[in-house]
This record gives C-alpha cells, sequence and structure tokens, in this order.
C-alpha cells in the first residue's frame, strides 16, 4: 500500500508530483489546506484529514479525519518518547505539531505500507498558498520534531518526494 502524507510548507512547491500523490491508496492532508491550483504539487485526491477541532474547514473534503490532538495518555507518551522529550517536560510545553501527529498516526496505522511525504518545513516557511503566513510564538518542538524526521528519511521509513 501507498501512503501520501502531504504537509502545508513552501517547500511542497519544490516538485511537480501531484500524479504520484494522486496514485497513492491514502493521501492524508493536515488542518486547513488548498488544492486547487497547486494539484500539480500536491495532488487532488484526500482520504483523511489529520487536524485538530480549531481546524475543521476541509472535513468535508474526506472519508477520514484524524483529531490527533485528542491523543490518549498512552498516544502522547509515545509521541513524547519519540521525540526525546526530557523527563521534566511536558504535553502542554511543548506540544507537537499537527503535522508529525499525523505523520506518527500514519507511520503507527499503515505499518508495511510505503509512506510518502512533502510539504515538511517545520514551521520555517509560510503554507504553500501563503507564503506571507507566519506563526507568531508557538510552543511546538519543532527542532526535536526535524530531527525525528530526519531520522525517518535517513532509515528509509518515510520517502521524500
Amino acid at each position: 500500500m501507498k501512503i501520501a502524507v502531504i504537509g502545508n510548507g513552501e517547500c511542497a512547491l519544490k516538485t511537480k508530483t501531484g500524479h504520484l500523490i494522486d496514485e497513492c491508496n491514502h493521501v492524508i492532508r493536515l488542518g486547513n489546506f488548498i488544492i486547487d491550483n497547486y494539484q500539480d504539487y500536491i495532488g487532488s485526491k484526500t482520504t483523511i484529514i489529520g487536524t485538530t477541532e480549531k481546524k475543521t474547514d476541509n472535513i468535508h473534503l474526506a472519508p477520514y479525519v484524524w483529531y490527533v490532538e485528542d491523543y490518549t495518555d498512552e498516544e502522547n507518551d509515545a509521541i513524547i518518547e519519540k521525540l526525546k522529550y526530557s523527563d521534566n517536560m511536558s504535553i502542554k510545553d511543548f506540544r507537537p505539531t499537527i503535522g508529525i501527529r499525523t505523520l506518527q498516526k500514519a507511520l503507527d496505522t499503515f505499518q508495511d505500507s510505503k509512506i510518502y511525504v512533502k510539504g515538511f518545513d517545520f514551521l520555517s516557511s509560510g503554507w504553500y498558498w501563503d507564503s506571507k503566513h507566519t506563526y507568531g510564538a508557538v510552543s511546538h518542538p519543532t527542532l526535536l520534531e526535524k530531527i525525528y524526521y530526519s531520522k525517518l528519511v535517513s532509515r528509509k521509513q518515510i520517502i521524500e518526494i
């Protein structure tokens, strides 16, 4: 099975891989996203949306929605361990992004699948449809997430496209 997890970072526009994305069995998108005029880069298919209760504009576009901030204590503990949070940090002080939570849920759900990723820039740029977007003050551990993501790529657990 082939899975694509499409982030909202500007780096999603580096390559035209829409055709590859649309060939995947599942295409997972994050939060509030825009597809129109970007299909060549990010495809048009959406089967799962990873989001929060605050970002529900697009939930009608997919048959499945993962509310990734509604994690159980066990799921929170697992992602904290993967990101190597120290014992004195709490999830409330440093909460993982929707992107990394959704990516981890994809890895856990589709364990024996090829997982393609695109558009993960760890808040270093705007959105692919709005380069001027800024994030303001955030409590996300983006450096830890980037390190974890890089490990997943080097271990070939995810494939950047």
